[in-house]
């Protein structure tokens, strides 16, 4: 076959129906208002728009039918409507497979196997810690999957919420969205205070969901599994199987989900102020995406860097960025410009300290982060001009496991 064929480098999905089940049974609220359940349709209603004109070069058959491979070498996507089965609305060869296994591409345990760290979850307000770090409150996950808390910007009233990973406060300041890889997996949303507990996307393998500033969308990440067409070291175009990753939409008052532009390997959205761009952790680099068009890459990033947060106020994105053997934290302008760290290692340390999962403070002004530099994880705040101290705000042992974490969120 002609190498050219090979350009889009996405040539293969496959899609498991199980994913696809309904999830009502064990959902822990009634859903309501923008979440109410939809009808479920026939397997052979969903199987109809697995071959759209213009859209697919066609379906493989003779295939298991737990499995529809589709040969995606037709130009972009498009949106197919059909009834949508629980907050589902895209045609299922858009859904990734469940990866199998119990480990995620990035070395992850899956739903049942991730537990809190080992010890006490008494947490007390340090010394130092106080109104100087603003007002509003935060949520952050034990470890990926593990337990979620709440706390206020001061480091009182700590309060067990749930169970899950990537929590993140909506922009109101009332809503968490996280994700959990337990059954049923996929999205959920709950009220700051844990309850009204409501799955709002049943899908396997997503990550990191982010509320675009009108509270109406969540940006989020997918592991999907397909066939990657390069250059090897011959220059030879090859194709190999691996673990793909996707950033995709879901519309919560419509439960339609749909793509944006990105590259094989995409993680971590981020809203802009006006919710037109997301930003995201590419290949190269950090990349900004509209709904259309290629997405960008932003000057001056490169593999090094890494989860990006957009501030409130859309004028500053904060990161990861891999110096040597560690991680520490930055900032930039949203055009990339005036790069700085705000976290670096102390000269001569016996070791350098990983700085991690920034999150942004409702008015822009200060980040809250974990790091490892007191032997074990915690969750700290600094202000954002790099400026001051950087305190720990609990005396409360957290988990990092190097998996992409969206550890914290900081909200109203």
């Amino acid at each position: 076959m002609d190498a050219k064929r090979f350009s889009p480098l996405i040539l293969v999905l496959s899609l498991s129906w199980p994913l696809l089940m309904p999830a009502a049974a064990a959902m822990d609220a009634q859903q309501t208002g923008p979440f109410q359940q939809a009808p479920v349709p026939a397997k052979e209603e969903l199987l109809d728009c697995a071959d759209p004109a213009g859209r697919v070069d066609g379906v493989f058959s003779g295939l298991d039918e737990s499995t529809r491979y589709v040969n995606l070498l037709q130009g972009p996507e498009e949106q197919i409507d059909y009834p949508r089965p629980e907050g589902l609305d895209i045609c299922p060869e858009q859904l990734s497979v469940s990866a199998g296994g119990n480990t995620s591409e990035a070395g992850m345990p899956m739903g049942a196997g991730l537990t809190a760290p080992a010890g006490s979850v008494e947490a007390s307000v340090l010394p130092g810690s106080g109104p100087r770090h603003g007002e509003g409150w935060l949520v952050f996950a034990t470890t990926a999957g593990g337990d979620l808390f709440t706390v206020k910007a001061d480091g009182s009233g700590l309060s067990l919420v749930g169970r899950g990973m990537d929590p993140a406060i909506s922009p109101d300041g009332g809503r968490i969205a996280f994700v959990s890889w337990e059954y049923p997996e996929g999205i959920y949303v709950m009220n700051g205070d844990g309850s009204g507990r409501t799955l709002v996307l049943e899908a396997t393998e997503v990550r990191a969901p982010a509320w675009s500033p009108d509270g109406s969308r969540i940006a989020f990440f997918q592991k999907y599994s397909g066939f990657y067409a390069r250059r090897n070291h011959e220059a030879r175009m090859e194709v190999v199987k691996e673990d793909l990753f996707k950033i995709l939409e879901l519309d919560l008052a419509t439960g339609r989900v749909s793509s944006r532009p990105g590259d094989p390997h995409s993680y971590s959205p981020t809203w802009s102020a006006d919710g037109n761009l997301v930003a995201f952790h590419g290949e190269k680099g950090i990349f900004l995406a509209a709904t259309d068009g290629e997405p960008l890459l932003l000057a001056g990033t490169d593999t090094r860097f890494a989860s990006p947060a957009w501030s409130p106020d859309g004028t500053q994105i904060s990161y990861m960025w891999r110096q040597h053997d560690h991680w520490e934290i930055g900032v930039m302008a949203s055009d990339g410009s005036g790069q700085r760290l705000l976290t670096s290692a102390p000269p001569f340390a016996d070791r350098a300290a990983n700085n991690v999962a920034p999150a942004w403070s409702p008015d822009s002004r200060r980040i809250a982060f974990l790091s490892d530099r007191d032997g074990t994880w915690n969750l700290y705040i600094m202000d954002a001009d790099g400026n001051g101290s950087q305190q720990r705000l609990l005396d409360m042992p957290l988990d990092y496991q190097f998996a992409r974490e969206r550890a914290t969120s900081w909200g109203k």
